[in-house]
Parts: structure tokens; sequence; C-alpha cells
């Protein structure tokens, strides 16, 4: 009885939070013949629905391999960008009875020489108003990686409702030029390419219930 009630127990403070991952997006196997209009999550976190990215109506899909890319960011700043739809787009979605707050976000970005100089981060949790993150100028076109802290965005803690992201890009030379979110391949961290980490917990009635669940098995 007493190694049940400890199995018990461990199973329990298992299950209480899942830190860390939240949801991840590994790019390996995307065409470039047949590029993805939208791309499912490849990692998940067990307190957490499974989401996909997709491209605002304002770009298009273009071939890349192993990579989400677009083309068609033919916006001049941030505010055309908005207007004409021109980002990415991902979501965070907890299963009922979770709560979830985001510490940070990591992705690979890599722009054609005609493609956007500038990448704004914003969320749905206060209507895209505010930046979460932004960079300027971006003059390489190698693969830049940037892990963004989110830890200190109020509006991303304690969640207990999906929350969407967009990643707006602009100021390119050319609608022909091409950004993209790309895949790392057998590299960190984690071998994915668009990372959202954080913490997800059961709310308290959940919580309630798996105790009395485990005082019935016990």
């Amino acid at each position: 009885m007493k190694r049940l009630i400890v199995v018990l127990f461990a199973f329990a403070f298992a299950f209480v939070a899942n830190a860390d991952l939240l949801s991840s997006w590994n790019f390996q196997g995307a065409s470039s013949a047949t590029p993805p209009t939208t791309w499912d999550a490849t990692s998940v976190n067990s307190l957490m629905s499974t989401t996909l990215i997709s491209r605002g109506a304002g770009i298009t899909a273009s071939g890349n391999t192993n990579g989400f890319s677009a083309s068609g960011w033919a916006q001049p700043d941030l505010a055309g960008a908005i207007a004409n739809s021109d980002y990415f787009e991902w979501s965070l979605s907890p299963l009922a009875g979770t709560t979830f707050s985001v510490t940070n976000a990591y992705y690979a970005i890599i722009r054609s020489g005609t493609g956007p100089s500038n990448f704004t981060l914003r969320s749905s949790f206060d209507g895209y108003a505010s930046d979460l993150w932004a960079i300027s100028n971006l003059s390489s076109t190698a693969q830049q990686n940037y892990t963004i802290d989110l830890s200190g965005a109020a509006g991303l803690q304690n969640l207990s409702a999906a929350v969407t992201f967009r990643l707006y890009g602009y100021l390119n030379t050319a609608a022909a030029g091409t950004a993209r979110i790309e895949d790392e391949g057998a590299g960190a961290p984690a071998t994915a390419d668009l990372i959202m980490n954080g913490l997800a917990i059961p709310e308290p009635g959940t919580m309630a219930l798996m105790g009395l669940g485990l005082i019935g098995l016990a």
C-alpha cells in the first residue's frame, strides 16, 4: 500500500506542472516544389493543444526546402505590414482546465537579398497593439537566431485561453524577396526552428478532481 501511495503521489507531482516547452515547430521535410500553406507543431506540451503556423493574407507561400517561407513582403513600414497582413502567425492553446505562461520564444530567420530587413513580433493579448520584440536593418542574408525573453510581458502570464503571435516583416527592396523561418537540421536548440517555452499548470479545480481520483484509486 505504501508503495502504491508513493507511486500515486509521484504521478500527481509529475502532472502538476509541465515546464519549459509549450510548443515547437520543426520544418525538416518541407518541400520546395510544393511549399506548405500551414505546418503543424511537431512537439507539444501534454497540457497544451496542437496548433499550426500559417501566413497572413498579404504574403504568399514560396518554395524552400526545409523551411517555412514566403514572398510578397511589399510594405515599407510596420503600419503597412499590419494593414496588408504581412506576417507569419502561430498560436498557443491550453487544454481545458489548464493555465499557462510564456517565458521565451526562439526562432531562426533568414531572408533573401531583396527580402524584408525588419521584423516585429506582436501578440493577440493586446490586439497586436504593442511590440514584444523587433529587429531593424537586418543586413545579413545568413541565418539569424533569436531568443526572445517574454517573461516580463504581463499579458502572456497565467492564461487560460489561446493566444496568437504574429511576426511581421517589412522594408524589402523587391516583392519577389523572401523571408523564412529556417530549418536547423540537427542544430540547437532541440532541433526545432520555432520554439515557445513557458509553464503549463492544471487549474485548481482540475487538481481537486485529480486528487479525488487518486484518493479513490488508493
